[in-house]
C-alpha cells in the first residue's frame, strides 16, 4: 500500500506499508465471534462499558494481527548520512592520519547543510567519536582522535568489527554512506564476511587507501623472538632468532638477557622494513636441566616507539644428548649425514639392516636409508615383525625418518606395510602421472613344493602386480611344473577381475623344468609390439632340469626384455638363478620368509615402470613454514638430482615440495607428521653422495638435518602425555597428544592446564589461568589462551582426579604485533570498494543513489505490542470498575441472519462508497490534500479516508446495537 505525501499528486513522496506474512490476515474471521463473544459475556456492564471494552479489545487484537503479519513502514530517503571510518591501528603513524582528516574535510565541504556527518575511529575494536550530526557544526581535529584512541588497543586492526559498529550506527530515513580510511593490513576478523551485510543494508561502502609517506620520525620494533628447538638436550646447541622493523635505515645497540643476567650487548645495523638474519641471531648451549629464559631489548636513539623494543623467548633444557641411529647398508654411504648430524651436537651410531630389533627404543630417532623391505630381515626378526617394532617404537615418543632412494619407499616393497601407514605419505603410484606401456610376464613355479601357503602368497604377488598395472599395459601368467601352461595369456590388464579370478585358479602339483615355460613368456613378449618397456618375474623354491639357461637370457636380454629371479627357501637353485638375473639384467631376491613374496613383487613392477622415480635435478620449493626450516638460506641451497614420487597424506605437514610435470603444485620433498607419542618424516630424496651429491658441500646441510631431526626425535616426557606449547602473539595454542604403553591414544580423559606466572629467580608464581583441553582427534587434545599479560609462563598439565603434573612446559607472552607489513594493501583496498574507485568528483559521494526507490525500513510490531500491553490494563480497568449505573440484561438474539447481514454491509458499502468517491473526485482534479492512499492505482485522500472510515464504524456501531436491542427491524 502506497502513501502519498505532499500538498499534490505530481510533488509528493511515497511512504509505503509492507505486510511480510499476509497469510496471518485470516485471524479476521474470528474478528465478529470476538465481539459477539465480547457482548454475551459483559451482560452486567452499562452500555458505555460495553462500548469502550469493545473498542479497547478490537484495538488489542488489530494491534496483535498487524504484528503477526508484519507491519512495515519504508519511509523515503532525501537526506545523507555519512560514517566516515579511520584505522588508528599501530601501523598507521602520525602523517597517515593527518592525511585521512584532511581528506575528511575536503569530502564535508560537498555535503548539503541537511546532511549528517559522523565519525569512529578503529584498531582491534572501534570507538565513537563524534556521533551524526549536520554538516555545518561537524568539525575534528587530530587532538580528538588522539583521545579517543585511549579507549582502545592498537596493536590489532579488525576491519570486520569496525564496519559491523558502523551499521548500527545509522538513523532511520536516511541514505547510509560510509568512508573507510585504512591500509588494508587485516590482521583480525575477516571484513569479507561483512560485506554481505553491507550491501543487504543498502549501504554505500567507500574505501580509500592510507599511503605511508616515508616519514622523518624513527621508529623500530622487535617483530618476534624465536628459540629453537624450544627442547633441548644438555650441551646441544639452541639459536635465537629475531625479526625487527625499522622505518629507515638506523644502528641499534641489542641486548640479550638469559635468566635476568646479561648475556651478550652487541651493536646493530637496520635497514629500512624488516631485517632477520646475520646479526639478529644468537647461539646457546643449555649446560642445566629447566626453563631457561630469555630477554631481548633493543635500544635505538630518537625511536617514537621504544616501547615496541622487547620480546621475550623460552628453552627447556633435559638431560642427555639426542642420539641417532641411522639404517644403511654400506656404512661410506651413511658417513656424510652422520658426520654433519656430529658436528650438530648429536650423537650417531651407523647399523646395517639385518641388526636391527629391540636396541631401537635406545634412540631417540631412527633413519632408514634406501633399504628394501627384504633387507630388514635377520635369523632373528622377519621384516614384518621389524615394521611392527618400528611402528610401536614411534606410538611411543620414538622418531622416525625414511629416506628416498631406488630401494625406498614404494620401490622398496613398503607398500600396505605398517612402515607406510606410520609415514606421511602414500607410496602408490599417483594416476595423473603418465606413463610408458609396460608388459610384465609372470612365470610361476606350481609344483608340490609349493603348496601351501607358499602358493597362495604366490598368487597373491601375482595379483598385486595386476593391481599396480595400467589398463593398458600388459599382463601373462605362465605356471609351470614339469609342463607349462598359461594361466593368464599375454593381454591387457583392463579386465582385471577377469584375470585375477584366472590367477586364483593356479594349482599346485607336479615337478619343477624352467625352461619352456620361460622360453614362452620370452616368444610371447617378444611378438608383442605395443608395449615400451618388458620385464619377465620368474619364481620357483626349487632345482630345475638341465638346459642352456645362459643362451635363452641373453637372448631375452637382446630383445630389449630384462628378467629378474626370486629364490624361495633353500632348496632353490640360488646360483643359477643368481646369474639368470644377471644375464638378464635384471634383479636377483632371495627369501626364506613366504610373505616377502607381494612385497618383492611389487617392488619388481614399480621398479621395471620407473613410475616413482624422477632423473632431473631440482632446487627444493618451500611449502608450509616449520620451525625446522627457519634460519636456513633455501637460496643459496644447491639442486637435488632425483627424488620418489609419493602422494602427501590428507593431515601431513608438507614443507618441502619437489617440482613435477603433471604436478603444478608439486610432489613432497619433506613430510611431516605426528603417530602417537612420536613423530615421523618422509624425505623422497637421499642425504648421501648420490641424489644429494650437492649438498655434500652446502653449508646448510648438517644444520637443516639437525633442525630436522630435533624436530622429529624423542622429547623430554614424563609417561604417557607429550605437552607442546605453539606462541603466536597474543595467542598460545597447546597441543596434547597421549598415548598408553602400547602406543594406544588416550582417549576421553578430562584433562586441564594450570597456567602460572613464571618470575626470574622465583619459579612458578600463583595460577593465572585454568584451562580445559578438548579432544580434537585420536589422542590429541588442544587449548587455546589470548591476552595474556607480557611475560613469561608455565603451563602444567592436569588430569581430573590425578593430583600430580602429568606434564610442564614454559612459554612466552610477546607484545601483539602491528608491523609485519606495512604500506597500503592495493588488493584489500580494491575488495573493500565493491562499489568501484571511490568517485574523484567527490559531491557524487554525497548524491542520493536513487531518491525514487531509496527507502529505510521501520518495524512497526515492537510499537504495536507495547500498544497492546498498555490497552490491557486499561480494558481490565473498564469492565472491573463500576459507574454507579444499572446493568442491562442480555436479549435473545433474532434470527433473521440473512438480513442482519445484507442491511449491515450495506451499511458499511455506502461509508466506504462515500469516501472512495471522494478521494477518486479529488484525485482526478488534483486539488490540494495532505496524504494520498494508494493501492494499485487507486487513490483516496487522508479526509475522505478518515470519513470513510468514521461512518463505517459509526454506522456499524448502531446497526449492531440495534440488533443487540430487537430494535433493528
Amino acid at each position: 500500500i502506497n502513501f502519498w505525501l505532499g500538498t499534490g499528486i505530481m510533488d509528493g513522496i511515497y511512504i509505503n506499508i509492507l505486510v511480510e506474512s499476509p497469510h496471518f490476515f485470516i485471524l479476521l474471521l474470528f474478528f465478529p465471534l470476538l465481539l459477539l463473544w465480547g457482548f454475551r459475556s459483559q451482560y452486567e456492564l452499562t452500555a458505555k462499558q460495553k462500548t469502550f471494552s469493545l473498542l479497547l479489545r478490537s484495538s488489542i487484537f488489530f494491534c496483535l494481527l498487524f504484528s503477526l503479519v508484519g507491519l512495515t513502514v519504508q519511509l523515503p530517503k532525501h537526506k545523507v548520512a555519512l560514517l566516515y571510518l579511520i584505522d588508528y591501528s599501530d601501523s598507521i603513524n602520525s602523517d597517515q592520519l593527518k592525511g585521512s582528516l584532511q581528506k575528511i574535510r575536503e569530502l564535508t565541504r560537498q555535503a548539503s547543510s541537511n546532511d549528517l556527518v559522523g565519525l569512529a575511529i578503529f584498531a582491534r575494536e572501534p570507538v565513537l567519536v563524534q556521533s551524526f550530526i549536520p554538516k555545518d557544526t561537524f568539525s575534528i581535529s587530530e587532538k580528538q582522535i588522539r583521545e579517543a584512541a585511549k579507549q582502545i588497543d592498537r596493536k590489532r586492526t579488525n576491519i570486520e568489527k569496525a564496519l559491523e559498529f558502523g551499521i548500527s550506527l545509522f538513523p532511520p530515513a536516511y541514505e547510509s554512506k560510509i568512508v573507510l580510511f585504512t591500509d588494508g593490513r587485516e590482521n583480525q576478523g575477516k571484513a569479507s564476511r561483512i560485506l554481505e551485510l553491507v550491501k543487504g543494508r543498502g549501504i554505500q561502502l567507500w574505501t580509500f587507501g592510507m599511503p605511508r609517506k616515508d616519514s622523518k620520525n624513527l621508529e623500530t620494533k622487535i617483530i618476534d623472538l624465536e628459540i629453537f628447538p624450544s627442547q633441548s638436550r644438555l650441551g646441544e646447541p639452541i639459536e635465537g632468532r629475531l625479526r625487527i622493523f625499522s622505518s629507515q635505515p638506523t644502528k641499534g645497540i641489542l641486548k640479550i638477557f638469559k635468566q635476568g643476567l646479561l648475556k651478550e650487548k652487541r651493536t646493530i645495523s637496520l635497514k629500512k622494513g624488516i631485517n632477520q638474519g646475520g646479526n639478529l641471531t644468537f647461539k646457546d648451549i643449555l649446560f642445566e636441566k629447566g626453563l631457561h629464559l630469555y630477554e631481548v631489548r633493543l635500544e635505538v636513539e630518537k625511536d617514537k616507539t621504544p616501547k615496541n623494543n622487547l620480546a621475550y623467548g623460552i628453552a627447556y633444557g633435559s638431560s642427555r644428548k639426542m642420539s641417532v641411529l641411522i639404517v644403511e647398508k654400506e656404512e661410506e654411504m651413511a658417513r656424510p649425514l652422520q658426520e654433519a648430524l656430529e658436528k650438530e651436537n648429536i650423537r650417531c651410531r651407523w647399523l646395517p639392516p639385518e641388526g636391527l630389533g629391540p636396541n631401537i627404543y635406545n634412540y631417540d630417532a631412527l633413519i632408514l636409508s634406501d633399504v628394501p623391505v627384504t633387507d630388514l630381515a635377520s635369523q632373528d626378526f622377519s621384516s614384518d615383525e621389524i615394521m611392527a617394532l618400528i611402528k610401536d617404537y614411534v606410538r611411543k615418543g620414538g622418531g622416525f625418518i625414511m629416506l628416498g632412494g631406488p630401494n625406498s619407499f614404494g620401490l622398496g616393497g613398503y607398500i600396505d606395510t605398517d612402515i607406510e601407514k606410520i609415514l606421511p605419505v602414500e607410496m602408490d603410484i599417483p594416476k595423473k602421472i603418465e606413463l610408458p606401456t609396460i608388459a610384465i610376464c609372470l612365470v610361476i613355479d606350481k609344483s608340490g613344493s609349493m603348496s601351501g601357503s607358499k602358493m597362495e602368497l604366490a598368487k597373491e604377488a601375482s595379483i598385486k602386480v595386476v593391481e599396480l598395472l595400467k589398463p593398458q599395459d600388459w599382463i601373462g601368467v605362465v605356471g609351470f611344473d614339469s609342463h607349462y601352461y598359461w594361466a593368464v595369456p599375454l593381454r591387457t590388464a583392463s579386465a582385471r577381475n577377469e584375470i585375477i579370478t584366472k590367477i586364483r585358479r593356479i594349482r599346485a602339483g607336479g615337478g619343477t623344468y624352467i625352461y619352456p615355460a620361460l622360453y614362452q613368456a620370452y616368444i610371447k613378449l617378444n611378438q608383442n609390439r605395443e608395449a615400451k618397456i618388458k620385464h619377465i618375474i620368474l619364481l620357483t623354491d626349487g632345482r630345475t632340469q638341465r638346459a642352456n639357461h645362459k643362451q635363452l637370457c641373453q637372448s631375452i636380454r637382446g630383445a630389449g626384455i630384462t628378467l629378474s629371479t626370486v629364490a624361495v627357501g633353500r632348496g632353490s637353485d640360488i646360483i643359477l638363478l643368481r646369474n639368470m638375473a644377471r644375464w638378464g639384467k635384471g634383479r636377483f631376491y632371495y627369501t626364506e620368509n613366504f610373505n616377502n613374496i607381494p612385497r618383492i613383487f611389487t617392488q619388481e613392477a614399480m621398479k621395471i615402470s620407473k613410475s616413482t622415480i624422477v632423473d632431473e635435478p631440482f632446487k627444493p620449493i618451500l611449502g608450509i613454514p616449520a620451525p625446522y626450516l627457519k634460519g636456513i638460506d633455501w637460496d643459496s641451497a644447491p639442486e637435488l638430482l632425483s627424488y620418489v614420487v609419493t602422494r602427501p597424506k590428507k593431515t601431513a605437514i608438507v614443507s618441502l615440495l619437489a617440482p613435477h610435470s603433471d604436478y603444478p603444485e608439486g610432489r613432497p620433498l619433506l613430510a611431516t607428521w605426528q603417530v602417537g607419542l612420536g613423530r615421523t618424516a618422509a624425505f623422497t630424496s637421499d642425504a648421501k653422495n648420490r641424489w644429494a651429491a650437492l649438498w655434500m658441500d652446502w653449508e646448510g646441510f648438517g644444520k637443516f638435518w639437525g633442525q630436522v631431526i630435533r624436530y622429529i626425535g624423542r622429547k623430554k616426557s614424563h609417561g604417557q602425555y607429550q605437552l607442546e606449547v605453539m606462541s603466536l602473539g597474543e595467542k598460545v595454542r597447546f597441543l596434547v597428544d597421549g598415548a598408553d604403553d602400547l602406543g594406544e591414544y588416550l582417549n576421553g580423559k578430562e584433562l586441564f592446564l594450570e597456567i602460572h606466572n613464571f618470575k626470574k629467580g622465583e619459579g612458578k608464581g600463583k595460577i593465572q589461568e585454568t584451562l580445559p583441553l578438548h579432544q580434537t582427534g585420536p589422542g590429541r587434545y588442544e587449548a587455546e589462551i589470548k591476552g595474556l599479560p607480557e611475560g613469561f609462563y608455565s603451563a602444567s598439565l592436569r588430569e581430573k582426579g590425578r593430583p600430580e603434573d602429568l606434564q610442564n612446559a614454559g612459554f612466552s607472552s610477546v607484545p601483539l604485533q602491528e608491523y609485519l607489513e606495512v604500506g597500503v594493501d592495493a588488493p584489500k583496498i580494491r575488495f573493500l570498494n565493491p562499489l568501484g574507485p571511490p568517485p574523484k568528483e567527490e559531491d557524487k559521494i554525497w548524491s542520493l543513489t536513487n531518491p525514487d526507490q531509496s527507502y529505510s525500513l521501520i518495524l512497526l510490531w515492537p510499537y504495536l505490542i507495547i500498544i497492546s500491553l498498555f490497552l490491557l490494563p486499561l480494558d481490565i480497568a473498564v469492565r472491573r470498575i463500576r459507574f454507579g449505573q444499572k446493568t442491562e440484561q442480555l436479549p435473545a438474539l433474532p434470527m433473521r441472519w440473512t438480513e442482519i447481514l445484507i442491511r449491515s454491509f450495506g451499511l458499511l458499502f455506502g461509508a466506504a462508497l462515500l469516501g472512495g468517491g471522494g478521494g477518486w473526485l479529488y484525485y482526478t482534479m488534483e486539488l490540494p490534500a495532505f496524504l494520498w492512499i494508494g493501492y494499485h492505482g487507486v487513490f483516496i485522500s487522508l479526509a475522505n479516508l478518515l470519513v470513510a472510515l468514521f461512518l463505517a464504524i459509526f454506522g456499524g456501531y448502531l446497526g449492531w446495537k440495534k440488533i443487540l436491542r430487537g430494535r433493528m427491524f
